[in-house]
C-alpha cells in the first residue's frame, strides 16, 4: 500500500474521499460533511464519492 501525503503529486486524476481526506489533511467525515453542505466539488458515483484532482486544487485556490 502507498502511503498518501498532501503532496498533490502523489495521487492520480480521480480522487476517493480516503484520498481527499489525506490531501486537505481532515478526516473523512469532514469530507463528508462538506459534501452534503455542497461546499467541495464532487461527483457520485454508484454509493461512492469521487473527484476530480484538478477541481479540489482549484477550490482550494478558490
Amino acid at each position: 500500500m502507498v502511503s498518501r501525503t498532501g503532496n498533490p503529486n502523489d495521487y492520480g486524476e480521480i480522487l476517493t474521499v480516503p484520498e481527499v481526506s489525506a490531501l486537505l489533511g481532515i478526516s473523512t467525515h469532514a469530507v463528508y460533511r462538506l459534501i452534503s453542505e455542497k461546499k467541495i466539488p464532487a461527483r457520485k458515483a454508484g454509493k461512492s464519492y469521487l473527484f476530480l484532482k484538478s477541481a479540489i486544487l482549484a477550490w482550494l485556490a478558490g
